[in-house]
């Protein structure tokens, strides 16, 4: 990946987390989405990870345990969402209204 074409800073959003990962193995954007990574790392570029989208990558894991990802800045959000999140949209509820509403869990478009 070109240096010269990498942003300074940004911010990835879950699914492009969580294919560098490896949870995706699959899925053909998983290679781009591990290459930008590692470019943005091996470039000292600065990489920014919600802590909504940490949130959702360990959900499920039994205990829950953040991953070791050098050159990745989790950017906090205040306690008061914390614990709104924590309490009233379990994985469950967002895929009960995801259900109801005819919308995927990850995109807000009607479903084909």
């Amino acid at each position: 990946m070109d240096p010269k074409l990498l942003p300074i800073r940004a911010m990835v959003d879950t699914g492009v987390f969580i294919r560098a990962l490896g949870q995706r193995p699959d899925d053909p954007r998983s290679p781009d989405c591990r290459d930008f990574l590692d470019a943005m790392y091996s470039n000292q570029r600065e990489v920014l990870l919600a802590a909504p989208s940490l949130a959702e990558t360990i959900r499920g894991f039994d205990p829950p345990s953040v991953p070791s990802t050098a050159g990745i800045e989790v950017v906090a959000f205040d306690d008061e969402a914390a614990i709104a999140l924590g309490l009233h949209f379990p994985n469950s509820t967002l895929k009960h209204l995801a259900l109801a509403n005819d919308v995927s869990l990850t995109k807000s478009a009607k479903k084909p």
